[in-house]
């Protein structure tokens, strides 16, 4: 796989392609009540019988997770869920390859449920630090690329978060990868990550670090979960 802003080591429609997707379906069916906005909390999710079957293994967590991502959304936004967000897979035989439909409809919560967000608790342990990387125009030729177990994720742009969230520029799924681990980022001394307070922290070359340069051949682990960096030499 060589592409950018993707969950590494997976190919094919993307889980934050469809996280994204039911973020706007609720952004699209919002309802202005008394003295609130009221979103949807069922959102079911159609994809084609090759993507289904491709989730299948990890229906369960990736429904799980976009359900997470939705409560936290919303929450960004002072919007009011009737219940607990919930996600649904659906597989439709006559929808091609990477396509979608997705649906979503606002219902009562049942009595196990507590109306509006509920507080969500996050993979951090510690709020994250202010990390103010350089700033200047980037001067460096190249492109990066992150490598894991024979898969490639090139970075297409001057900053990407690493983490297990969806939201995530690079979405890494590992339990050991906190929801928003590391950023990445290059400046006019090359390039450079951080760590996000997470909790099991970023190692590179096996030093646990803060903020540090990194360069070609580097390995980066998050919280164990190791990855080499490089900078492929830009095309003339």
């Amino acid at each position: 796989m060589e592409r950018g802003f993707a969950r590494l080591l997976r190919t094919r429609m993307q889980p934050v392609e469809v996280a994204k997707r039911l973020s706007r379906e609720m952004e699209a069916q919002r309802t202005v009540a008394i003295n609130r906005v009221l979103v949807p909390n069922r959102y079911v999710a159609t994809l084609s019988a090759e993507d289904f079957d491709h989730f299948a293994a990890i229906q369960a967590t990736l429904q799980k997770e976009m359900a997470t991502y939705l409560m936290e959304y919303a929450e960004e936004r002072s919007y009011t869920l009737p219940g607990s967000a919930t996600v649904t897979f659906e597989r439709d035989q006559n929808l091609r390859a990477g396509g979608l439909r997705v649906a979503a409809r606002l219902e009562d919560p049942t009595e196990d449920e507590q109306a509006g967000t509920t507080p969500l608790l996050p993979t951090q342990v510690m709020p994250q630090p202010d990390v103010s990387l350089p700033v200047g125009r980037p001067s460096v030729s190249g492109r990066a690329r992150i490598e894991m177990q024979g898969a490639s994720c090139f970075i297409d742009r001057d900053v990407a978060n690493l983490g297990r969230g969806l939201d995530n520029d690079v979405v890494v799924e590992d339990p050991r990868v906190s929801r928003h681990h590391a950023r990445l980022q290059r400046g006019p001394r090359g390039w450079e990550i951080a760590d996000l307070a997470s909790t099991n922290g970023t190692f590179v070359n096996g030093t646990q670090i803060r903020q540090r340069q990194v360069n070609n051949g580097d390995t980066i682990s998050l919280g164990g979960l190791e990855m080499k960096f490089h900078v492929d030499a830009a095309k003339r």
